[in-house]
């Protein structure tokens, strides 16, 4: 189903890739904590990267010799560096080197089997039987193969905020026969083409627990440029028979043994601070609990994962695809402030770029994880420029990188952070995010659309100057982008909307609700530009945009269908942006196109990547933007909410393809403060839902159902009265603020039936739909006592005749 060859089983919860030797082309697998992120490769850790320039995403270097020498896999949240050889990577972008969480170090193994050595070059040739399984939902992953006539098996694992790297080893001789066995594994501090790491500022400390190394970390003492000063340590901690050294840039250690089976654990422990504070003796505890860290690594990101979001729709694919995607952006984790970590973004700039983190950041609150987004927004508070734009197009690290009038045209990044503020309190409600990290960045944004962009004249507003596409590469007349015309105002009207909810008004404030009032009086006729068809997904601008002339500059074919003449993007992020534009504009069967031509973009594990070059053959880091828009595509396919009214619609925008689908999900956060969770059957309908204010929901009829009598029971209880749509096959209530249970099912009764009797805590179950074994299970450990059947004739009573465990029927 993967688009790589090495895939045998795709479940919900797990892929297991397996080939008859190592291949050499694989994906990396990527674990990671939020605070460390590696990658491992075809051996179980990560030393045989020196296959680095078959993987296709580095056409977008000078040299792929860059890669395969220089790159280091081991990152860290608060450590920042310039890398070595960026510069290569950023010919032609004239940008000075962007700052990028600091390299520390690769890990290495080495076997000896009866005294014959294996290196990881000789295991990639001589290996056998391959396998690997990746388990996002543990936060594992697990490989194995023959070599020399014993079964190896590496397990490795790191838990959320977790500083250690649990990293188990069983082997095992195929005939029984007792063996010679060592292992040797080392975490290096040089480059790959022998360049230390450090050059100075180390010492190693031994203790009963273990061997630690520290490094005080500066310009002075680091190969590369550090940004900050910071204390770093790392080390081993090992069981019984394992033998720790250090040596001038690497700590080792061996693990030997004579017999026919092995199973050894040691845990590799990092530390990090700029204040001194972390000591050897936090290390020698950590040390101590090295037997159970394994199992709290997995228990963190089960407890992750019972409030994350997650699909049940009978696709392994797709279900696995929502797990790995949410695992990926968590276990990518963020620099301590805020950015995600750049190994799991993308490698073309070195950098992030302003789209990264907003698809990264919509995909996130959409599945619920709102603490990572709330760590982005406060970074963007901290950062924004006193003067000029409130971000360069390139956003580095806490406002080090000045506004650079010459390359720095595009306005995209400053309206992609406000779309990531917007969203954070449209979809907590929460005061403090608004003072604190919401509102102070749409004033600055305000204050430089009116200082720079905004300008009036007697046809309204618009925007001066000269603005880019992308990367710098283009410049345009702003005053025909009416895609970011667009974005923009929706910023600063927002930014007006909130300074009401503050209670703040000046000039300022009042220049944000003349331009929101104008433009609800004249909505914006968007043409052609380098946004458009991501346009609604992005900028979400409701009553400031002409929907009409969005669907004419996408180009709708004139028949009732409305389908799109527009070719599928090889690049899974731009796919799933204009999948979820034609969501938010209520054209779903277009959307599952998008959606399921951007599915082709799934490489090894379940990664997307950024384009085709990656398609070929695995490919070097998984693409975060097409992560978050993906995960974004399929909450908003089921579950949406307008920005600009109190309103929550539930399934009005699935697909025919998915209509005949018994699909389940969960702990799907919208707008306004909304939480749904439900399933959704040919026949039926059951939501959950908690929402902060009084609301308008509108509720999809099952198929099955459409054109007949419904009955929806909302808490219990009956609901007689609702508006119903039967052109679009919808009802819509009105609920109160609290957390409420809608069944919406089909009443096999006529209104006067009902009206002649009826018992208050009787439940419907319509005739036509009954599921006997359903019926059972929920009663809620009642099933051996009286089941009781209301029917005004007894004979539509006759079809519960079925249902296992009644004891007793009573007209």
């Amino acid at each position: 189903m993967f688009r790589h060859s090495a895939v045998s089983t795709v479940e919900p919860d797990h892929v297991i890739e397996a080939w008859d030797r190592l291949p050499l082309d694989i994906h990396p697998a990527y674990i990671g904590s939020g605070i460390l992120a590696l990658g491992l490769d075809a051996t179980g850790l990560q030393g045989a990267d020196f296959h680095t320039g078959k993987y296709r995403d580095t056409f977008s270097y000078d040299s792929i010799g860059w890669l395969e020498y220089c790159m280091l896999y081991l990152y860290r949240d608060r450590v920042l560096s310039r890398h070595h050889g960026i510069d290569h990577a950023m010919v032609g972008f004239e940008k000075e080197p962007g700052f990028q969480s600091m390299p520390q170090g690769w890990l290495d193994y080495e076997l000896a089997v009866d005294g014959e050595v294996y290196d990881t070059q000789r295991i990639l040739a001589e290996g056998r039987a391959w396998r690997r399984e990746m388990q996002p939902t543990k936060g594992r992953v697990e490989t194995s193969f023959e070599l020399a006539g014993i079964r190896l098996t590496w397990t490795v694992g790191m838990g959320l905020d977790a500083e250690e790297l649990p990293i188990r080893f069983r082997a095992a001789s195929n005939d029984g026969s007792v063996r010679s066995l060592q292992v040797t594994i080392t975490f290096h501090h040089h480059l790959k083409d022998g360049r230390p790491i450090a050059r100075g500022g180390v010492g190693v400390e031994e203790s009963p627990e273990g061997i630690r190394r520290t490094w005080h970390a500066t310009g002075d003492t680091s190969t590369a440029d550090v940004y900050e000063d910071a204390d770093l340590s790392y080390g081993w901690a090992a069981g019984p028979g394992m033998e720790l050294s250090a040596e001038s840039d690497r700590l080792v250690v061996r693990m030997a043994d004579e017999a026919d089976a092995w199973d050894w654990t040691c845990l590799l422990l990092t530390g990090c601070s700029r204040d001194g504070s972390h000591t050897a003796e936090s290390f020698r505890s950590r040390a101590r609990a090295r037997t159970s860290a394994a199992q709290q690594a997995e228990q963190s990101w089960s407890d992750y994962f019972a409030s994350a979001f997650r699909l049940r729709i009978g696709d392994n694919e797709l279900e696995y695809l929502v797990l790995i995607t949410q695992y990926l952006l968590r276990a990518g984790g963020q620099w301590k402030h805020g950015l995600p970590l750049g190994t799991l973004f993308t490698t073309k700039f070195g950098a992030r770029t302003f789209w990264d983190t907003f698809f990264a950041a919509d995909g996130m609150l959409r599945c619920g994880h709102v603490r990572e987004v709330r760590d982005i927004c406060g970074w963007i508070c901290r950062t924004m420029q006193p003067q000029g734009r409130p971000h360069c197009w390139m956003s580095y690290y806490d406002g080090g990188q000045p506004t650079n009038p010459v390359y720095d045209i595009a306005w995209h990044v400053t309206q992609a952070f406000s779309g990531i503020c917007i969203r954070l309190y449209e979809t907590t409600r929460d005061r403090e995010d608004l003072e604190q990290r919401v509102y102070p960045y749409l004033r600055r944004v305000a204050e430089f659309a009116f200082d720079e962009l905004f300008d009036l004249d007697d046809s309204g507003w618009y925007l001066r100057g000269t603005t880019a596409h992308d990367v710098g590469t283009e410049r345009n007349e702003a005053r025909k982008e009416k895609d970011l015309l667009a974005w923009l105002t929706v910023s600063v009207a927002k930014f007006a909307d909130y300074a009401a909810v503050i209670g703040e008004q000046d000039p300022l404030v009042e220049k944000a609700c003349s331009v929101r009032d104008w433009f609800r009086a004249h909505p914006i006729a968007v043409d052609h530009g380098g946004w458009t068809p991501w346009l609604p997904y992005m900028a979400l601008p409701g009553p400031l945009m002409d929907g009409e002339a969005w669907r004419c500059a996408m180009k709708p074919v004139t028949r009732p269908e409305n389908h799109f003449i527009v070719p599928l993007s090889d690049k899974p992020w731009d796919s799933f942006s204009t999948a979820a534009s034609l969501l938010d504009q209520g054209y779903p069967e277009e959307a599952w196109l998008w959606m399921e031509g951007a599915r082709m973009g799934v490489v090894g594990p379940g990664y997307w990547l950024e384009s085709s070059y990656e398609h070929q053959c695995g490919g070097f880091t998984p693409y975060i933007p097409s992560g978050g828009s993906f995960l974004s595509c399929m909450t908003m396919m089921i579950v949406s909410s307008g920005l600009w009214r109190d309103e929550l619609e539930i399934g009005t925008r699935l697909p025919r393809r998915l209509l005949s689908e018994r699909m389940q999900w969960q702990h799907i956060r919208t707008f306004k403060g909304a939480v749904v969770s439900g399933s959704i059957a040919p026949d039926r309908l059951d939501v959950e839902l908690t929402l902060d204010r009084p609301t308008e929901v509108t509720l999809r009829v099952p198929y099955r159902i459409a054109g007949g009598r419904l009955a929806l029971h909302v808490n219990g209880g009956k609901v007689e009265t609702f508006a119903q749509d039967r052109s679009r096959e919808t009802i819509t209530l009105e609920l109160e603020s609290g957390h409420h249970h809608l069944e919406l099912t089909s009443d096999v009764r006529t209104p006067a039936e009902y009206r002649e009797v009826h018992v208050s805590i009787a439940r419907n179950v319509p005739l036509d739909s009954l599921n006997p074994e359903s019926v059972m299970q929920g009663r809620n450990g009642s099933a051996d006592k009286p089941l009781y059947v209301i029917c005004r004739s007894g004979n539509r009573y006759l079809g519960l005749g079925a249902v296992a465990g009644a004891r007793e029927h009573r007209e």
